[in-house]
């Protein structure tokens, strides 16, 4: 379809899209995609469109406001904005831009994950794949060949997942938590692990190291430790004969009543009645 706005090109078009029944229930799905040459001067303010937008910049430049966040997007340059909340957008120079406004189950924990600093996420990174992806979907609509539900979900969670490796690339202490000292806990989870051990294996202070263990996995490292623990211990209820006394030591505990009140108040079940359970 043409568009028909102000201060948008007639060689501009857009394909609005009707989800299936399916695809709310399972996948990401567009609602509304196009193809813009914006001209100078061309704004937009909304109160809302209930969706979530995912623009990729070709040429010239669009500024991007939500509430006090403001930003200014040039060639190969991502936006990813929440349209439920009110924002507004538009050039003073002129702005081509490829844009996909879609919805689904996983939608909004993935923009509150992306956008942790700010309501809009914004990309300076050249991203090709997300270009490359919502150009595919672009012809696709264009040529009225549309993918399958599955496959063009697939292109939506594979364009954030790649924005979401690209802006967090940057190393940091609480990616060393993440790729080393969980590998390690899982390692020596029959071992006694204490703060002060953890920390010293990722070389900070132990406060310092508590916060990033935090931040990265959502629990303390005791928590963390118990779970994996407990997690194991399941695992072997499950697989195994062995006697609970055994399963305790094997699972990182140091003796059979303390890992039977921590099952417990973890599952609510004795290691007993889960086996139990297992077998019913």
């Amino acid at each position: 379809m043409k568009a028909c706005e102000p201060f948008v090109k007639k060689e501009s078009d857009f394909y609005p899209y009707t989800p299936s029944p399916t695809a709310k229930k399972l996948f990401f799905y567009p609602i509304c995609f196009g193809h813009y040459i914006y001209e100078p001067g061309y704004h937009l303010a909304r109160s809302s469109y209930d969706s979530f937008l995912l623009l990729y910049v070709l040429s010239g430049t669009l500024y991007v406001n939500q509430g006090q966040h403001s930003v200014t997007a040039t060639k190969n340059q991502v936006i990813l904005l929440n349209c439920y909340l009110p924002h507004s957008y538009g050039t003073s120079v002129g702005c081509e831009a490829l844009w996909l406004h879609y919805d689904g189950l996983l939608a909004r924990p993935w923009y509150e994950e992306l956008s942790k600093t700010t309501h809009i996420l914004y990309s300076d990174i050249h991203v090709p794949s997300i270009h490359n992806n919502l150009l595919s979907l672009y012809h696709s609509f264009q040529a009225q060949k549309l993918f399958p539900e599955s496959k063009i979900s697939d292109l939506i969670s594979s364009s954030l997942s790649e924005l979401f490796q690209k802006t967090t690339a940057t190393y940091t202490s609480s990616d060393f938590i993440k790729e080393q000292t969980l590998p390690y806990i899982a390692a020596h989870l029959t071992e006694e692990l204490s703060l002060s051990d953890l920390a010293s294996h990722a070389a900070l202070s132990p406060y310092y190291f508590l916060r990033l263990f935090k931040k990265q996995t959502g629990l303390t490292p005791h928590n963390y430790i118990l779970t994996a623990r407990i997690d194991m211990a399941k695992y072997l209820l499950k697989t195994s004969s062995l006697p609970i006394k055994e399963i305790a030591f094997r699972s990182g505990f140091t003796t059979e009543s303390a890992f039977c009140n921590s099952f417990y108040k973890k599952t609510s079940l004795t290691p007993s009645a889960y086996r139990g359970a297992l077998t019913t």
